[in-house]
This record gives C-alpha cells, structure tokens and sequence, in this order.
C-alpha cells in the first residue's frame, strides 16, 4: 500500500468515527478514489533503499558509543 493510499484510508477512518460520533454530517471521502495512473506513477517512484555496508555500520556504531541506549542498539 502506498503512502498516498495508506493517507486516504486513515482520513477515511476519521472521517467514518466523526460521522458515528455525529460531529460531521457525511464522510466525503468515501467516493474518493486514486486514480490508476497516479498509484502506478508513485510505485514506480519509490526508491531502492540499500543495506548498509560493513564502513557504515562501523561509523554508526563508533557514533552512538557515548548514547546512553549504545548496548540496546549493538547487534546480538
């Protein structure tokens, strides 16, 4: 799910607990719909995030060693 369709279906929610609450007369959002063309173009827009590499984990481990929660963060 994307984040425009995961946003859409958390207003949807509000929306429907505002209407049961009956602090809004009607969720206008129910007849909202992406369109196809839009859904497609933000899937294909989203980006490849790439593990870290063994220098970026040493550099991240050297930068918390002062954090107070450095032992929690440490790999098992």
């Amino acid at each position: 799910m994307t984040s425009v369709e995961m946003s859409l279906a958390r207003l949807k929610e509000a929306l429907n607990r505002a209407v049961a609450r009956r602090l809004v007369a009607v969720n206008v959002t129910q007849e909202v719909v992406i369109p196809r063309k839009v859904r497609k173009a933000e899937r294909s827009a989203k980006a490849v995030v790439q593990p870290w590499n063994v220098g970026e984990v040493h550099a991240f481990v050297r930068a918390v060693e002062d954090d107070r929660l450095y032992g929690p963060l440490l790999p098992p």
